[in-house]
């Protein structure tokens, strides 16, 4: 062998046991971890990982007869300034230099651009000026602030993409600064119409409903939850989706937006003319037996007239005066009595077949004698009933034919 061959072949062979002693050197840290240190990077890798993060659906809409949408889940935001840039944990001076640098750049942008932003901002919102949105803003900018408010209300989706179009905004989270937080929130396009029957949300909408159709469908317009797990990775924190939520399902009413606008300013208009407290309008389709408009109005402490309670639904009891009216037309249609036709209700309290009648006033002494005409006024239960007992007694299957007679129309 020769003497360049024999040194080549030690080198080699040098060469060949480094590598062997770094690859044991390997597999003996890799057995420390797995067992001797195996806890102690489990909690480690636990500090960084969030499982079971719920994810919620979007909630359905409600939809009119008409194919208008009457109850919606729509984003609002608040939105915030992030005016400092990240400190590492453990950064050596090199690092610690460039992101000063990189602060002093970002400051230097924001100056520059402070007074296009503030300007901006006013007119989005003009309920704050441009000179104290800048000043609002320096604030923060003093205070070294992660998350300063720039706005103190929530704003709608369409103001918030005004905002993101501003300078400095228009750029990601991490150079601007400017991000946001997202809300779930119930609106209702057409204001107060039917608001009873399509029903509240609670102030948090995954809190669920408070009553009308948002309760009643609850179920079908909440959809379910989605679950995802969030990892931390270099600095920033991923999804990783484990179930997709399912929104919720649209459901399509009955309540046509029209009528239920003309019905709502007609019972307003009604009531106003009788200074009446509470008023209730149901609008029924007769052919189909769709209910097309409700409305409920109560009279409030300022003489405004609004829906407090869905009295419709709520205050249920026998239709009785309506039946006092149909009573009426089959006496009238048969002959047996006139407008005219005097009744005697005494003090409000009259014996009928072993049970007592009363009328409404009757603590207050009664209707005494008053006519046809002044019975179905008053809606009383005394003189409705008499009439009617007096010519049907005998002949309780005359009446019943009679009904059937003025109801056919209706049908």
């Amino acid at each position: 062998m020769m003497p360049n061959q024999k040194n080549i072949m030690i080198r080699f062979s040098f060469i060949i046991l480094i590598m062997v002693l770094v690859g044991i050197a390997i597999i003996c840290k890799a057995g420390v971890i797995m067992f001797a240190e195996r806890q102690y990077w489990k909690d480690v890798a636990d500090r960084f990982v969030k499982e079971n993060v719920t994810v919620r659906p979007t909630r359905g809409n409600i939809i009119s007869s008409d194919g208008q949408l009457m109850a919606s889940s729509l984003p609002e935001y608040k939105i915030y300034m992030d005016f400092m840039i990240n400190k590492r944990k453990g950064e050596t001076e090199e690092e610690e230099k460039t992101r000063l640098k990189l602060q002093h750049i970002k400051d230097s942008v924001l100056n520059a651009n402070l007074d296009s932003i503030c300007k901006g901002l006013h007119e989005i919102f003009p309920d704050k000026s441009a000179a104290s949105f800048k000043q609002h803003i320096k604030n923060g900018r003093k205070k070294e602030s992660r998350s300063w408010l720039l706005y103190p209300k929530r704003i709608s989706y369409i103001q918030y993409k005004e905002a993101k179009r501003l300078p400095v905004f228009n750029l990601n989270k991490y150079k601007g600064g400017f991000h946001e937080q997202a809300f779930n929130q119930r609106k209702k396009p057409f204001g107060s119409l039917a608001m009873r029957t399509l029903g509240d949300m609670f102030p948090d909408i995954e809190q669920g409903a408070k009553n009308g159709l948002e309760l009643s469908y609850d179920s079908i317009l909440k959809g379910r939850d989605g679950i995802t797990h969030r990892q931390k990775v270099m600095n920033k924190y991923l999804n990783i989706v484990d179930i997709p939520p399912v929104d919720g399902c649209d459901i399509i009413t009955t309540i046509d937006v029209g009528m239920q606008d003309i019905a709502e300013k007609a019972l307003v208009d009604e009531l106003k003319e009788i200074n009446a407290t509470v008023g209730v309008a149901i609008l029924m389709e007769v052919k189909t037996g769709d209910i097309k408009a409700i409305v409920n109005m109560t009279k409030c402490n300022d003489g405004i007239y609004r829906e407090i309670r869905n009295n419709a639904i709520s205050d249920m009891m026998e239709p009785g005066s309506t039946f006092k009216t149909a009573s009426i037309l089959v006496a009238l249609d048969d002959g047996v009595i006139t407008p005219e036709t005097v009744v005697e209700t005494g003090n409000g309290v009259y014996m009928m077949h072993g049970r007592y009648m009363k009328d409404h006033n009757w603590h207050r002494g009664g209707y005494g004698t008053i006519n046809t005409t002044k019975s179905l006024m008053v809606s009383s239960n005394i003189g409705v009933s008499r009439l009617i007992d007096d010519h049907y007694h005998d002949n309780p299957a005359k009446f019943v034919r009679g009904l059937h007679r003025v109801a056919s129309p209706l049908r």
